[in-house]
């Protein structure tokens, strides 16, 4: 384990704190992660390592999880609670620091458990294929209150709606034009005032 992790950490032992969430990302014994897996774990740049059965990973980051996590067996996705205990293995997967993620995890959140009274079997794959159209991914991205207002731009912070929404658009494609074209698009980027000499869109560009 990186020793910027074990120090943050508490090492080896079993840890718990309100300010750490973990993913699980289960992989069946003799299969493969799936699209929706590998999606997770490119956008989420932040310290990663094997889990305990060897079969799969925990992504480790700053933030909170409300009322329990969420498991969704369908998908092979655990997001865990600060009441869980976190066990480490020490194989490294990525030696990244732990970012702090709650932007991301509050729409990964959303977009596992969109309705709680629901099954966890009934739960919609966030992460579909990526033969859409614009326009559907519009709505998709949409469906979530938090997201609706980082498309939109009624937000305060617009650097940190602008990177929560690319986020959001590249949990429904991983086609990059794709997602470049709808953010670019959106009313955050086109519509916000300018800041300095630098209009949103070319600051987007920029980027």
């Amino acid at each position: 384990m990186s020793g910027t992790v074990s120090a943050a950490l508490g090492g080896r032992k079993p840890f718990r704190s309100p300010d750490y969430f973990s993913s699980l990302l289960d992989v069946p014994e003799g299969g493969q992660p799936s699209e929706g897996q590998q999606r997770i774990y490119a956008t989420f740049n932040t310290y990663a390592e094997q889990s305990p059965p060897g079969r799969g990973l925990h992504i480790i980051a700053k933030g909170r999880v409300a009322d329990g996590g969420v498991r969704n067996s369908t998908l092979g996705v655990e997001v865990y609670s600060p009441g869980r205990f976190f066990t480490f293995t020490g194989n490294v997967v990525r030696d990244e620091a732990i970012a702090y993620c709650q932007p991301l995890v509050d729409i990964l959140i959303e977009q596992l458990r969109p309705n709680r009274s629901i099954a966890v079997t009934e739960i919609a794959d966030p992460c579909p294929s990526p033969q859409i159209t614009d326009e559907t991914l519009c709505e998709r991205i949409c469906q979530s209150d938090a997201n609706r207002a980082y498309y939109e731009g009624r937000v305060a912070d617009w650097s940190s709606a602008y990177f929560a929404l690319i986020c959001a658009a590249c949990l429904f494609s991983s086609d990059e034009a794709q997602v470049r074209r709808v953010v670019m698009a959106s009313p955050l980027v086109q519509d916000a005032p300018p800041k300095g000499r630098e209009t949103r869109a070319q600051k987007a560009e920029r980027l």
